[in-house]
């Protein structure tokens, strides 16, 4: 099996499927889910595989009502630790329609 981003996402997919519940109650105040993005970019500093992505991570925790849009909106015009992670969420963030 070929290991990248696209296996990868697929791979997390029902680990965040399986704990979306528990994510979502503790992600219920802003203070809450910027310390959320603050994890995701830590973690996708060390990860190059999940740094290329966090987009679609932000994305799927949009969807399913953990974020919101004034949160992810923040979190990307902040200075990142990691630009690559900026990068990463540059396409959601200036792309996808919320």
């Amino acid at each position: 099996m070929v290991f990248n981003a696209k296996t990868y996402l697929l791979a997390l997919e029902p680990i965040f499927d399986y704990f979306l519940p528990l994510i979502k109650r503790y992600s219920q105040t802003i203070e809450c889910q910027s310390r959320f993005l603050q994890a995701i970019e830590d973690f996708g500093v060390n990860n190059a595989y999940f740094a290329k992505i966090i987009g679609c991570v932000l994305g799927f925790m949009y969807y399913h009502h953990v974020l919101t849009k004034t949160c992810i909106r923040d979190f990307y015009s902040k200075p990142p630790n990691d630009p690559s992670a900026k990068e990463a969420v540059r396409p959601y963030v200036t792309n996808y329609r919320y």
